[in-house]
């Protein structure tokens, strides 16, 4: 396994005044690293509702998309907003030219991360997609795959994970 070194790393506030102390506030973080086909940024997010007015998640998205280089990033985390729910937080993501990966890939599974209710979605009874993996380019998925779900590891959360293959160029 090749380990691509760090170059850069940021914290992005996605909220006013941030209070470590204030479960609603929350952070991005960015690392650029290095590898043999250019810099790569990566972004662990966990974002918000998209209804919330004290920190809307369209907001938080803004704060993060502000920051995109025009290199290849990746997004990747708890985006708290289903795929399946139109006009809301999955196609913000899209209309800022964000693309899900789970959508390139060539080989899938069903995508699901959540599969019951869980603290934020007590109400919840279906399968949910709100954990993503997004690039602000095109590129080659191989293979986008549900993991810690029992199915691929055991579970380890209440989120399950995401596993993906890319080919970069």
């Amino acid at each position: 396994m090749t380990r691509l070194p760090i170059i850069e790393h940021e914290v992005i506030d996605l909220s006013d005044n941030y209070d470590v102390n204030f479960w609603k506030h929350r952070r991005a973080v960015r690392i650029k690293v290095a590898s043999q086909q250019g810099e790569l940024d990566f972004y662990n997010c966990h974002c918000g509702w998209w209804n919330d007015s004290e920190n809307p998640f369209a907001d938080q998205i803004n704060r993060i998309t502000a920051t995109l280089s025009t290199g290849l990033s990746f997004l990747l985390g708890d985006f708290n907003n289903p795929t399946h729910i139109r006009n809301e937080g999955y196609d913000y993501l899209l209309q800022n030219g964000l693309i899900d990966c789970y959508e390139m890939a060539e080989k899938k599974d069903v995508g699901t991360t959540v599969i019951k209710n869980i603290d934020g979605w007590e109400q919840n009874s279906q399968a949910l997609r709100i954990d993503l993996i997004l690039s602000n380019q095109v590129v080659v998925v191989k293979q986008h795959q549900t993991i810690f779900n029992n199915d691929f590891y055991p579970i380890v959360s209440d989120h399950f994970g995401i596993l993906v293959e890319v080919e970069v160029a």
